[in-house]
């Protein structure tokens, strides 16, 4: 698949997120799917999760632990198997009903 290709694909997962198809959305993903976020002690939800059933897991603890005020991908930009998102985000932590800002950058690795 070519870098357009690539990049159609992430504008599609981030899409059928916008939308909450998370069966959808990991339909997209290998079976053997490296999902890694940052490790954190007070998010539950943090750090590496390996294969299609602890992704589902991440978005199910991420919607019953945080609801999205703003998730916006600003930029894509896609290089042979690799895309790159930036984008900000706000959310809503039902524990605290508070919010927070989150400038964030998601990295993919395409493959077949």
């Amino acid at each position: 698949m070519d870098a357009q290709h690539n990049k159609e694909v992430v504008m599609t997962a981030y899409l059928m997120y916008r939308n909450n198809d998370i069966k959808g959305l990991l339909a997209l993903f290998a079976d053997d799917i490296e999902w890694v976020t940052t490790d954190s002690d007070v998010i539950p939800f943090a750090g590496p999760c390996h294969g299609k059933a602890q992704v589902a897991n991440y978005f199910r603890q991420l919607s019953d632990t945080q609801d999205a005020v703003v998730f916006e991908p600003q930029t894509f930009t896609a290089e042979d198997d690799r895309v790159v998102v930036t984008g900000v985000s706000t959310w809503h932590v039902k524990t605290t009903s508070k919010t927070y800002e989150n400038p964030w950058a998601h990295a993919f690795h395409i493959r077949e």
